[in-house]
């Protein structure tokens, strides 16, 4: 369980040096966590918050263009469940970004 930051370090790190330098004007090379890596996705959370909407549908496309998994970008009524494989969502579909599965 995770929620907000908490929710991306369970998933896969990001790859997109573009997502990087647009979001957080910093190459991936310089980012100083790993993440946990249990799914093999990640997650953008606070997708489409007031305090969050130059981060939009067409930012993401963009900027996770390159990325080689699937991000999923929630709002905060949404959740993922992955359950032994198993991807849920409650709440509605999120945006999808990168390599879709």
């Amino acid at each position: 369980m995770g929620t907000s930051a908490g929710s991306t370090v369970l998933g896969k790190q990001i790859e997109s040096n573009n997502y990087w330098l647009n979001r957080y004007k910093t190459n991936i090379s310089d980012i100083k966590y790993n993440t946990l890596g249990l799914i093999d996705v990640n997650i953008i959370p606070h997708y489409m918050r007031k305090d969050h909407l130059q981060w939009d549908k067409e930012f993401y496309e963009r900027a996770l263009a390159d990325n080689p998994f699937t991000v999923y970008a929630l709002t905060d009524s949404q959740a993922l469940i992955y359950d032994n494989g198993n991807t849920y969502f409650v709440g509605g579909k999120p945006e999808i970004f990168g390599k879709i599965k």
